[in-house]
């Protein structure tokens, strides 16, 4: 799964010419969303994020 994330990661980046690109997970059980493969020099490999109502309480 690692190795096609960052594939995938790495086409967009060809495809767009963008300065970075990302792909990202949505993690139910913690509520967040992380990144999980990433291309480019600004790209956030493995930031998270709150995923806002993904919790009973969000």
């Amino acid at each position: 799964m690692e190795e096609t994330s960052l594939r995938i990661a790495e086409s967009a980046l060809d495809a767009t010419r963008a300065d970075a690109a990302f792909v990202e997970r949505v993690n139910l059980e913690e509520g967040v969303v992380e990144v999980i493969a990433a291309a480019g020099e600004l790209a956030p490999l493995g930031a998270t994020v709150p995923y806002h109502g993904s919790t009973p309480s969000g």
